[in-house]
């Protein structure tokens, strides 16, 4: 471990201003130019933009953005709509052990690592193939396609054509009907459906999510009902339909789930696991009774998840029929028309997108902020890139602070996910592991990039969203996130030097004014200036160049090491709180 570095007078003294620009303090101060550019281009990349593009921001108005424009047609832009979408859908489970998919017949040879990330990734891609196609965003839910790579194809069994591209669009084959998100075997296989539950959980996502009505979230007083009545199962089935405590939310919550019972309550990897022991053989494999008979070759490769004769079985427990808040549907493609229909899912959809891209609570977001942009959205038929565009470059994020006249962004963290491509882009470096050190078949992980998932709890001590328990990010500094960021930093610092050292100068990309054996001069002088603007993305004062220098010195002076002294000096900066907001 680095020796611990004390931040001089000027750097606490900057941090406890930046801080305090995020948290409610008044003044119509608005971010420089060069800070904006900062701003936007990591709200929408999750990098930070390049000097050139830093100084193409600072021009004009106009000049930002042509580079928003680009930056929206960009792969990280595509990144950045999964992490938004696969935090609020809480899909990302690769913690959640029980939903692996374990790598036998057609997946044998294939790390977790890769299929865990292709699961979780299925109805996020076709999110973000929508928005980045220009079509309304209401086909997320209604789209007649699905979108699969090749790990997806053995599983699952649908359509794919090597020749292109590694992610493209296919369609289900197994007669389900075709609504989008709503169709999503991983969606459905995350969010499972246990015991008495009905797919009520499920439901209630749905509401959660595209509607920002969560049922569950609703005002709700159990005083006046029989507790004793729970341990009845009839007698629960009639409270639901008699009770008025009750019916007030399963009368919206009942008739959602019922369209879900096609769709398997749960298919662990245990199961697939035991299907595979077993010969994959039609033999008929134990399983809730809402799900009907499953056979063993249902849970080989490719898996079945969805079974047309099932999807009525709502009949058989005495539910209610399927419907939409009081009207009637068919099926799961009449639900998705439904939800596209509600006046609350484009309300809903920009308060998701001003939240994910603010930084703040779903339903703290102001109403009229919301107003500002969703009269712009519908004009455009729904074009969410161009709602995203609006909000990135609309005073929401261009001011520092909020005032009493008008709501703003205020300071924003780096997510993990943007912590993750900010690494890569400013070191060159991942924090990567393999932790395979014992026999690991069927379930070996392969390479995993900690930051961004949840193997040893990395994400989660970031304060991201690991998809199975902690369901909402962490978005203010705790300590823990600072200890585990410190152990990160280290390591990040260590790999980095040594491989920017290792190379020849034209190759590098931080430490590019120094052999790396110099241990004072005006070239040590000129690369602690390079390196603080090419981490921090501005030009440092007196004070940073001469904390900087004085770092570097102290390690000299200890251990004689002008490698070390560097590595010092990056994870230094690595540390500092300008790394880490924007």
């Amino acid at each position: 471990m680095l020796p611990y570095a004390p931040m001089g007078r000027a750097r606490t003294a900057s941090l406890f201003l930046l801080l305090a620009a995020g948290c409610g303090g008044r003044g119509d101060a608005t971010l420089s130019d060069a800070e904006r550019t900062v701003r936007v281009s990591m709200a929408l990349r999750g990098i930070p933009p390049t000097p050139a593009e830093r100084a193409q921001g600072t021009r004009s108005e106009r000049a930002l953005e042509a580079l928003v424009d680009e930056w929206l047609d960009s792969e990280e832009f595509g990144a950045t709509l999964r992490d938004m979408h696969a935090e609020q859908l809480a899909v990302r489970d690769d913690g959640q052990s029980a939903n692996w998919m374990p790598a036998l017949g057609r997946l044998e040879g294939t790390s977790m690592s890769a299929v865990n990330q292709s699961r979780a990734d299925a109805p996020v891609r076709l999110v973000e193939e929508v928005v980045r196609s220009g079509a309304p965003y209401t086909e997320i839910v209604t789209a007649d396609w699905m979108m699969t790579d090749r790990i997806l194809s053995d599983a699952y069994g649908v359509p794919f054509d090597p020749a292109a591209g590694e992610w493209q669009r296919s369609e289900w084959v197994d007669g389900r009907p075709k609504a989008g998100i709503l169709s999503s075997t991983q969606l459905w296989r995350r969010h499972g459906s246990v015991a008495q539950d009905f797919n009520r959980g499920r439901s209630n996502l749905l509401t959660k999510v595209l509607l920002c009505d969560a049922v569950s979230d609703r005002p709700l007083d159990i005083s006046q009902v029989d507790l004793p009545l729970w341990d009845d199962p009839s007698t629960v089935a009639n409270a639901l339909l008699e009770i008025d405590t009750c019916v007030g939310c399963h009368q919206t919550l009942d008739p959602i789930a019922s369209t879900f019972f096609g769709f398997k309550r749960d298919l662990p990897g245990t199961t697939i696991q035991a299907a595979f022991a077993s010969g994959c053989g039609p033999g008929v494999v134990p399983a809730a009774p809402e799900d009907g008979f499953v056979r063993g070759n249902d849970a080989c490769y490719p898996i079945t998840t969805y079974h047309t004769e099932n999807e009525d079985l709502w009949r058989s427990f005495g539910l209610r029929p399927p419907g939409f808040y009081g009207q009637p549907v068919e099926d799961l493609e009449d639900l998705g028309a439904a939800f596209a229909a509600d006046p609350r899912f484009v309300t809903c959809s920009v308060r998701r997108f001003v939240s994910y891209f603010t930084q703040t609570s779903v339903h703290e977001v102001p109403d009229d902020v919301v107003a500002t942009f969703e009269a712009p959205f519908r004009a455009s038929d729904l074009d969410a890139k161009g709602l995203v565009r609006d909000i990135v470059l609309s005073q929401v994020l261009q001011r520092r602070q909020s005032t009493d006249e008008q709501w703003a962004a205020g300071l924003q963290l780096v997510r993990p996910e943007q912590l993750a491509r900010t690494l890569r882009a400013v070191t060159g470096e991942a924090y990567l592991a393999s932790p395979q050190a014992l026999p690991c078949e069927p379930y070996c992980l392969g390479i995993v990039d900690l930051v961004v998932t949840e193997q040893y709890g990395y994400l989660s001590m970031l304060g991201g969203v690991d998809g199975a328990y902690n369901l909402d990010p962490v978005l203010t500094s705790t300590p823990i996130r600072s200890m585990a960021w410190s152990r990160i930093a280290a390591e990040i610092a260590q790999a980095a030097v040594q491989r920017e050292l290792d190379r020849p100068m034209a190759d590098r990309l931080f430490l590019t004014e120094v052999q790396g054996t110099e241990e004072r001069g005006d070239m040590v002088l000129a690369q602690i200036e390079g390196l603080f603007e090419h981490f921090l993305h501005a030009p440092p004062d007196k004070a940073d160049t001469e904390g900087l220098l004085a770092l570097f010195d102290g390690e000299i002076a200890r251990s004689g090491n002008a490698e070390d002294a560097w590595r010092l000096v990056i994870w230094a900066l690595l540390r500092d709180p300008q790394f880490l907001h924007y």
